[in-house]
């Protein structure tokens, strides 16, 4: 597995624990930094790319940003 694939990995983890722990802003970041590898290295129908993006939704659901997640949703 390439490196950039962990790292994607780590960060969907520590943003898991984050939003269990009620710190969403922490989450969020994590997750932006995931998105962000994942646009740089995976091609768009990878599919660690795919659950980087659902678990971004989700978290913008949780925040109250729907409108947020429905753009993220129709990207």
């Amino acid at each position: 597995v390439p490196t950039h694939q962990r790292i994607i990995t780590s960060l969907h983890g520590l943003a898991k624990l984050s939003c269990t722990q009620g710190n969403h802003q922490r989450a969020e970041g994590l997750l932006q930094q995931a998105l962000t590898i994942c646009e740089n290295m995976l091609p768009s129908e990878h599919p660690q790319r795919a659950e980087t993006l659902r678990e971004f939704i989700k978290l913008s659901v949780i925040q109250g940003k729907d409108e947020h997640a429905f753009g993220l949703a129709t990207e």
